[in-house]
Formats: structure tokens, C-alpha cells, sequence
């Protein structure tokens, strides 16, 4: 493990405060929900059924320190920290960095109460507590309604699209709405069919909602035929036009079925002008068995 040295320990801490003065709302306790304290959202909520104007996460900006108040009073200068059992040391006193923290906002002038977090689900209790935050003295001027709190630094590598959302400065359009252009190839927009005979012009948001078929069109290997089935991109045909142009040239399936038994794939496929493959791919379609692997060796050997 790793052990820090004082002047290290200076140095993170320096970067630290830098990086909280350059980034006010990038706390860990401002970006999620899921970091919400339930004691201090309870607490919140008595507060405001006693009418207590209040501004949460409050950030004093005093000494050079950027840290955050749970529930603050400007007007007033009251402070109130809800606090788990991590702020506390084993004799109940505040941790060293609390208690500077503390020391820090009573010595320019606020109230600072520590609360423990148990207290805020017994709010019976605090009637005396409330009347004394009720019936304390404004010690400034205080807008709570125009209060607006600091906004996260402009983030330079991001623009506006012309949808209204965010995009990169460096992209013509946002992610949403390059889904939505239509997809070309070669400059020409791609024509899918649409079911009812038309054609329509494909975008990518579209192939999301459409059958694996249609999604294979978005890799360069597939285009569709002029029927609007899938094709291979170097072939002019479909597997179904393709067969029904060729329909003529073949013979009878019963001749096909004794011709694969009586001469070997190559050959015949030859003698139909046809590759070796688009005879297995014939067979097979309409169940026409083929020899096994190795049947003519055996059979110019004589061990069948």
C-alpha cells in the first residue's frame, strides 16, 4: 500500500480545490439522485412545512474552500449539517476535516449546527430547535426566489444542433438526427421495400426496427436485388430470381437426384453451368440427397 507523503498529500489537495473552484456542480452530491440523503430530505421537508425559507447544498465560498453546506439560512447564517456515523470519531467528537470546516464557517460569522443523522427521524423533537431557527434575526439581505446557483462550467467541445440537443463541434448533426437522415451509398440513397410494393428510402434509425435481414444492409457485404430481397453486393441476382432464371436450363429434380449419384458434383455442375456450390445449394433446397464424403474414391477403388 501505497503511502502519501505530506508534501504529496499538500500537492492533492491544492489540485483538489482547483478543480472544485473550476467545477462548482461536478460534486459526487450534486450529479446523481442515488447520492440524496434520506435523514437530510426529511429534515428538508419539516423545514418547509414550518414555512423555513432554506437553500440546499449551499456553497459559502469563504477562505478559499469549496464545499457545500446541507442546509443553509443566508439570510440568517445558520448552518445545518446532517451528519452520518463517517463524520465522527470513536469518542464522538467531528473528524479533523469536519471540525476545520466547522471552525472555518464560525469564524465568519454563522451558526452551524451538527446534526446527527438518528435525529432527523424523531422530528418531535425539534420544536425548540425550530422555534430558535424561527425567531432568529436576519443578519443580511437574502433573494431566495432569484438565488441561482452556480452553473457547471460550459464544456467548449460541445455545440447546439439545429434539434436543440447537444452535439460535438467537430459533427454536422447530433447523434438522433443522423439516425434519421437517409443512408446512401456511392452519393444515391438506399431503397428498401416497405411491404406493399413501394420503396422507400432506408435511414439508420430504421434498420433497429426491422428484421435481422434488413439489419445485415448496413455492412457493405449486402444490397438488395431489383425483387427487394437481400442479394450479395457483387452478385446481379437474388437466390430466388436466381433460381427462377435457371429453372429452365435444369432438368427434372428425378434427374437431378440420379445424375448426383452417377457423376461427381464438379462434372455435373459443369454440364448445367453452374459452380460446384450452387448444385449443393439446389439439392438441398429441395431435398435431393448427394453422395457422402469420399463416395468416389471408394468407388474408382471398388470398396463400396
Amino acid at each position: 500500500m501505497k503511502v502519501h507523503s505530506e508534501e504529496t498529500k499538500r500537492i492533492i489537495s491544492e489540485k483538489r480545490k482547483q478543480w472544485l473552484a473550476e467545477n462548482p456542480d461536478r460534486h459526487p452530491w450534486k450529479n446523481r439522485d442515488k447520492f440524496k440523503s434520506g435523514p437530510c430530505e426529511k429534515a428538508k421537508e419539516f423545514l418547509r412545512s414550518l414555512g423555513v425559507s432554506f437553500v440546499p447544498e449551499f456553497s459559502p465560498q469563504i477562505g478559499g474552500r469549496y464545499f457545500s453546506v446541507d442546509i443553509a439560512l443566508p439570510d440568517k447564517m445558520i448552518a445545518l449539517e446532517i451528519n452520518g456515523n463517517q463524520h465522527y470519531e470513536r469518542n464522538g467528537q467531528l473528524k479533523p476535516y469536519y471540525q476545520e470546516r466547522h471552525d472555518l464557517l464560525v469564524s465568519h460569522g454563522w451558526n452551524v449546527f451538527e446534526i446527527h443523522y438518528s435525529a432527523c427521524f424523531n422530528l418531535q423533537k425539534w420544536a425548540e430547535f425550530a422555534k430558535q431557527i424561527l425567531e432568529a434575526p436576519k443578519v443580511s439581505e437574502f433573494d431566495y426566489f432569484n438565488y441561482i446557483p452556480r452553473k457547471k462550467k460550459e464544456k467548449p467541445w460541445l455545440t447546439e444542433c439545429s434539434c436543440g440537443k447537444m452535439k460535438s463541434f467537430k459533427a454536422i448533426r447530433c447523434k438522433n438526427c443522423r439516425c434519421k437522415m437517409p443512408q446512401k451509398r456511392n452519393g444515391i440513397p438506399i431503397q428498401i421495400p416497405t411491404g406493399n410494393g413501394s420503396l422507400e428510402e432506408s435511414s439508420d434509425m430504421r434498420f433497429h426496427h426491422r428484421d435481422k435481414k434488413l439489419k445485415k444492409t448496413k455492412t457493405p457485404q449486402h444490397d438488395f436485388c431489383s425483387c427487394g430481397n437481400l442479394k450479395q453486393l457483387q452478385s446481379k441476382r437474388c437466390s430466388s430470381c436466381w433460381d427462377h432464371d435457371t429453372a429452365g436450363n435444369w432438368p427434372s429434380q428425378e434427374e437431378v437426384a440420379r445424375l448426383v449419384w452417377e457423376i461427381p458434383s464438379q462434372q455435373l455442375a459443369k454440364q448445367f453451368g453452374v459452380s460446384d456450390v450452387a448444385l449443393a445449394k439446389y439439392c438441398k433446397k429441395r431435398g435431393i440427397s448427394k453422395p457422402p464424403r469420399g463416395y468416389w474414391a471408394k468407388k474408382l477403388y471398388g470398396k463400396l
